[in-house]
């Protein structure tokens, strides 16, 4: 790659891209598949069952009578996880968070790509339609 100020070279994603809540109003139309591909969730809980307080590592620096003490724990959730967590199931066109802390990033590619990453295990991802809506008012599965 080579860096260059030309900045027509970049035209094509402006006369692509079109305006709107769709995966295509994000990244440009004309890519054989797309992805949206799930940030992971933060969580964070206070266990108190002993046996999930039991299975847990024990810090080096805590004391023994604190052993069995209810404990602070952050976790990295997959969004199926949360949204099982919740009673309801996980689908391609949820919205899940805000514009300022984004739950996804949506990505095109050829076939054989999307497909990779959809099937991957070290992502949680679900094959869109470029005219697939995210917007908050699109969710007709979870209202």
């Amino acid at each position: 790659m080579e860096w260059t100020d030309d900045v027509s070279r970049g035209a094509w994603i402006g006369e692509r891209t079109r305006w709107g809540s769709t995966v295509t109003g994000t990244v440009p139309a004309g890519y054989p598949m797309y992805a949206r591909v799930f940030h992971p969730v933060p969580v964070s809980w206070v266990a108190t069952d002993p046996e999930q307080i039991a299975a847990m590592p024990v810090p080096p620096e805590r004391p023994d009578e604190l052993r069995d003490a209810p404990r602070y724990t952050e976790e990295q959730w997959t969004w199926a996880r949360a949204a099982e967590a919740l009673g309801t199931t996980m689908h391609a066109t949820a919205r899940i968070g805000s514009a300022i802390d984004v739950d996804s990033t949506l990505v095109g590619g050829t076939r054989e790509a999307i497909s990779a990453v959809a099937r991957s295990a070290a992502v949680e991802a679900l094959v869109v339609r470029p005219d697939d809506d995210l917007s908050a008012f699109a969710d007709h599965v979870d209202g």
